[in-house]
């Protein structure tokens, strides 16, 4: 559903050919990093998997579409904030399928979302996505985990597993769940190629494909995914039975947000904090750029900068640092319940980020 956004951000939806255009070459180059990285540091050169894909899209990804879009938005008198993260886990979630059969799968691998402070609610859009290759061209969702395309298919009441979140009722509403097929072809020269590498499909739509390029321009113009209002009420999902699926989704997109974020910035189980075990690049409008990643992802080239060592003042700083800006982009600084059980991450062969997108 399209959010109902006044002058200036009304003007966006007019840039939505540029800004395509731009993500398109973002998201090239980011796919040719993740097929370059993986023959470098992969043992026998393997093709890149679904997971180095969404780690790259967010380490080099969110500076370089910061940089490219910032002036065509700066054109309309607003500014754009880009905070990406990427850890090496997935949320997942419980569900019947069939009716008396509990199973559990991954939610999702990357979502995206975009937020315009000020706007009355609902003031933001999201999708999430379930990324999955193509040995060609990217057409069909065969091969689609049976489970997952059920979930994704028909949204029925799920739980996040592990955790005292259960009877999720999001709803079917179209544009929320995606799937992002990426193609296997590995590139043939850098720069716009002349091939697609990701094209994106609703499960409530099928035959209807996107560049995701497409789908990242229309989501800044507020018009892609489904819109929630941010920092819908504590963090603790709505009374089964009661809420709509709004609010629903609503808790739910706050809730990966919140958790994700603060997944990258500690490790308390074993008495570590602020040390990242994933990827956080955070573009600011002011043109700053923070971005740090942990030893266990050797993937693409250097960063400019690193974050500093766990005993360096500096760490503390731009720990610090990130943790307000996250607070200005989306969280609300809050904690989990205290009665979980536990939290849905899980299964470290796998990954989650997300990239969320602020237009001020």
């Amino acid at each position: 559903m399209a959010l109902a956004l006044s002058a200036p951000y009304s003007s966006i939806a007019g840039l939505r050919t540029s800004l395509s255009v731009d993500a398109k070459k973002v998201l090239h180059d980011a796919y040719v990093a993740a097929h370059l990285s993986a023959a470098t540091h992969a043992k026998g050169a393997k093709l890149p998997q679904e997971p180095d894909y969404v780690a790259e899209l967010i380490r080099t990804g969110v500076v370089a579409l910061a940089s490219a879009w910032r002036p065509q938005f700066a054109s309309l008198g607003l500014t754009l904030d880009i905070l990406g993260v990427f850890i090496h886990q997935s949320p997942m979630v419980d569900f019947q399928n069939p009716p008396g059969t509990t199973v559990r799968c991954e939610l999702g691998d990357l979502l995206l979302a975009v937020r315009f402070p000020g706007v009355a609610a609902p003031s933001g859009t999201a999708f999430l996505t379930q990324a999955k290759m193509s040995r060609a061209t990217v057409s069909t969702m065969a091969g689609t985990d049976p489970d997952q395309h059920h979930l994704y298919s028909t949204w029925p009441d799920f739980e996040l597993a592990r955790t005292t979140h259960a009877a999720i009722a999001i709803g079917t509403a179209g544009g929320q769940g995606m799937l992002g097929e990426i193609s296997r072809r590995g590139p043939k020269t850098t720069g716009v190629p002349v091939m697609n590498t990701w094209k994106t499909e609703d499960f409530l739509t099928l035959g209807s494909t996107v560049e995701l390029e497409d789908a990242l321009a229309d989501l800044a113009a507020g018009v892609a995914g489904r819109s929630f209002s941010p920092f819908h009420g504590p963090r603790t999902p709505p009374p089964a039975g009661t809420p709509s699926a709004n609010q629903e989704w609503d808790f739910l997109i706050d809730y990966l947000l919140s958790v994700t974020v603060s997944k990258a910035y500690t490790r308390s189980s074993i008495g570590v904090l602020g040390q990242p075990r994933g990827i956080v690049v955070t573009a600011l409008s002011g043109g700053q750029v923070l971005r740090w990643q942990n030893d266990e992802l050797a993937m693409g080239p250097a960063f400019a900068k690193l974050m500093p060592p766990l005993h360096d003042p500096l760490h503390a700083y731009w720990v610090g640092r990130a943790t307000e800006v996250f607070s200005v982009l989306g969280g609300t600084g809050g904690q989990l319940p205290p009665n979980d059980d536990d939290d849905p991450f899980e299964d470290r062969g796998k990954g989650f980020g997300f990239i969320l997108m602020t237009i001020r």
